[in-house]
């Protein structure tokens, strides 16, 4: 029998490009598939959308968040978690992610699967993307090219959140079942994303897919709407500021301090996280942990030397 592969698909207000993003899906040419969507309390269109291509396509299944937690991140823990548990049913081998307002290429599952089958351990796949504007023109052919998709090492993760995206992102149901999803992690305000990532690191493996399986669209309703890939070299260093880094690097280390507690008490990135300084660039450089851009690179290395960054780490 073929593997079965669910799809979750958190939504909120999304009915300008929802029938897009299904209509793609429709058309996967792996075929074993259920979409799971989970409407966290629209007030537009959308969900008169889907209902509509529900009517002729039984692998399309519709729930609402009906918990405390709501927010784009909040809505994808909830479903993650509601999946572990068995909401969905327990016949199922992968599990993929999907935005609202994208469209994916036609072999995206199939290829994501094809990496998958065999790997008995935890394991994530994810890919290289495109990005599309409102009109679904690209903006950018290769987002691999322009920041760098691969962390190198693996541990390079828990230093930035800017590897993995989660409209590329399939797993295994091996990693579902290993994950905890608590309370805590539902409020963090950190991305689902990441944290997938950065637990498959610890509890298995993650595998990078050059493809670029997903047009990504990026506008200004968007939650990830800063649009990095335009950015001039002025504004680049407007985010690199001292002001700002301090926060987007302790923002990124506290989830990751977090998770490490979590999955890898005994992990010695952990007291470097706690630590900073001389021990923490040591750890950096022993480790050759850097970014593709040599700006980000080095303004990491300057926070962590200087331990600004511990200010929004959330340490016990």
């Amino acid at each position: 029998m073929k593997s079965k592969i669910l799809i979750l698909m958190a939504v909120y207000n999304g009915e300008k490009y929802i029938e897009s993003q299904i209509e793609s899906i429709l058309n996967q040419s792996y075929h074993n598939w259920q979409l799971i969507i989970q409407d966290d309390g629209s007030t537009d269109g959308t969900m008169k959308i889907i209902e509509k291509m529900k009517k002729t396509e039984p692998r399309i299944s519709v729930t609402h968040n009906t918990t405390e937690f709501h927010g784009a991140y909040e809505n994808f823990y909830v479903l993650l978690n509601r999946t572990k548990n068995g909401d969905f049913g327990v016949d199922y081998d992968y599990v993929a992610l999907s935005d609202q307002d994208d469209i994916w290429d036609d072999a995206r599952l199939a290829t994501e699967k094809k990496r998958l089958d065999g790997n008995n351990c935890p394991c994530l796949v994810y890919s290289n993307y495109s990005i599309i504007d409102e009109k679904a023109n690209v903006i950018l052919n290769d987002a691999n090219a322009q920041i760098g998709l691969v962390p190198h090492p693996s541990e390079a993760i828990f230093f930035a959140n800017a590897y993995v995206w989660g409209n590329t992102i399939m797993f295994n149901k091996n990693l579902l079942l290993k994950i905890n999803i608590t309370k805590n992690v539902i409020t963090s305000g950190h991305p689902h994303d990441a944290y997938l990532a950065k637990a498959a690191v610890l509890l298995g493996n993650i595998e990078y897919l050059e493809d670029k399986l997903v047009k990504y669209r990026r506008f200004s309703g968007n939650v990830s709407a800063s649009m990095w890939y335009k950015l001039s070299a002025k504004e680049l260093l407007k985010k690199l500021a001292p002001a700002k880094r301090p926060e987007t690097l302790g923002v990124t280390l506290d989830q990751s301090y977090q998770i490490l507690k979590q999955y890898d008490s005994n992990n010695e990135l952990l007291n470097v996280i706690v630590e900073g300084g001389v021990q923490g660039v040591e750890y950096l450089l022993k480790n050759r942990i850097k970014r593709k851009q040599f700006l980000r690179m080095f303004s990491m290395y300057i926070v962590f030397m200087i331990g600004t960054y511990k200010k929004w780490v959330k340490f016990d």
